[in-house]
C-alpha cells in the first residue's frame, strides 16, 4: 500500500487546478491581417472581427478610387496580409496582380460575393453602349447584409476558434443594418412628396436609389463629362421635377454639377459615399433628398 504525504496531495492537487484553469481558458489566436479598398469596408470588417482582426485601407480618405495610386506602405500592408476583401472596384485588379507570388497565402475573397450587379447608370433618356457594372453595392443596406455573411463566412473559415464571436459580432451587426433601414425606410415615408427624384454628379446611389423608390439622375456617365446636348437636357429635367439640390461627392470635379445648378437656380450639397460613417451618412442623405423642395 503507497501512502502519499500531505504535501505530495497538495502540490498534485496544485498542479490539476493549474492544468484545469489553463485549459478552461480560451487561447487568443494572433489578430488577422485584413485588407480593404475603401473605408465603409473597413467599418463592416471591425463590426464582425472586433478586437481580432486589423485593417488596412487601401484608399485614404478624401482619394477618388477610380484613379487613386496607393503609397508603398499600403502595398507592402497588402502583401502581408491574411485576407484581402474587394469590392468590384476596376483598381483591385491591378493591385492583385502587382503583389501576386509575393504572398501566396493571402486570400482574396469578394466581399459583394452573391450580389445581382446592376449597370452604371447613363444620362438621363440617352443611352450608352457596354455599359459596365455599378460597384457601389455598399450604399444598400439590403446588399450590406450579404456582405455581412461573407465577412462572418471568410474569418470562421480562417480563424474557427473564435467561430462565436464572429457570430456574435455578426448577429449584433445585422441588427445595426436593420436600424439603419428602417429608419431610411421612414423618412421615406413620411415624406409628402409625389416623386421621390434625386440628382447626383457622379453615379454612386444607384443600389440606394433601387432598394427605396427613389429614381436617381446622373450627371456624369461611366467618368465621362456630359456634352453639350446632355447638359442641356439635365437641365430641363431639373426643372421639370423641381429638383432643388444637386448631391455632389469630394472625390469629384464639380465644374458640370456648378453649371447645371446655376443654371436652375439649385444648390450643391457634398455627401460622401466613401465616408466610413456607413448608417449616420446614408440616414442623413436620405433626409436631405426628403427634404429637397
Amino acid at each position: 500500500m503507497t501512502i502519499f504525504s500531505s504535501d505530495k496531495i497538495v502540490k498534485t492537487i496544485i498542479f490539476v487546478l493549474i492544468f484545469l484553469v489553463f485549459n478552461c481558458i480560451p487561447v487568443k489566436s494572433e489578430e488577422l491581417n485584413v485588407t480593404v479598398t475603401i473605408l465603409p469596408q473597413k467599418y463592416f470588417v471591425e463590426k464582425i472581427g472586433g478586437s481580432l482582426v486589423k485593417v488596412n485601407v487601401m484608399v485614404d480618405k478624401g482619394s477618388d478610387p477610380h484613379t487613386y495610386e496607393p503609397k508603398p506602405s499600403k502595398m507592402v500592408a497588402l502583401s502581408n496580409s491574411d485576407i484581402y476583401f474587394t469590392i468590384s472596384l476596376p483598381l483591385e485588379k491591378v493591385w492583385i496582380e502587382k503583389i501576386s507570388g509575393s504572398n501566396k497565402k493571402l486570400k482574396i475573397i469578394a466581399m459583394d460575393k452573391g450580389l445581382e450587379k446592376l449597370g452604371n447608370e447613363h444620362h438621363h433618356n440617352i443611352k450608352h453602349d457596354n455599359l459596365q457594372e455599378d460597384p457601389h453595392t455598399w450604399l444598400a443596406p439590403s446588399r450590406v447584409r450579404i456582405m455581412a455573411e461573407n465577412i462572418r463566412d471568410a474569418f470562421i473559415k480562417e480563424d474557427s476558434a473564435n467561430r462565436k464571436m464572429y457570430q456574435s459580432n455578426f448577429l449584433n451587426f445585422i441588427k445595426k443594418i436593420n436600424e439603419v433601414d428602417s429608419k431610411i425606410a421612414d423618412v421615406f415615408l413620411q415624406c409628402k412628396k409625389e416623386k421621390l427624384i434625386f440628382m447626383v454628379y457622379h453615379p454612386s446611389f444607384q443600389y440606394f436609389a433601387k432598394s427605396f423608390g427613389l429614381n436617381q439622375i446622373a450627371i456624369e456617365a461611366e467618368g465621362k463629362e456630359p456634352t453639350p446636348k446632355e447638359l442641356q437636357l439635365l437641365i430641363n429635367t431639373a426643372k421639370k421635377e423641381n429638383i432643388k439640390t444637386i448631391f455632389i461627392e469630394p472625390q469629384s470635379s464639380k465644374k458640370s454639377a456648378q453649371f447645371i445648378a446655376k443654371a436652375m437656380g439649385a444648390k450643391l450639397l457634398e455627401v460622401d459615399p466613401l465616408s466610413i460613417n456607413w448608417g449616420d451618412n446614408l440616414i442623413k442623405f436620405a433626409e436631405s433628398i426628403a427634404c429637397d423642395e
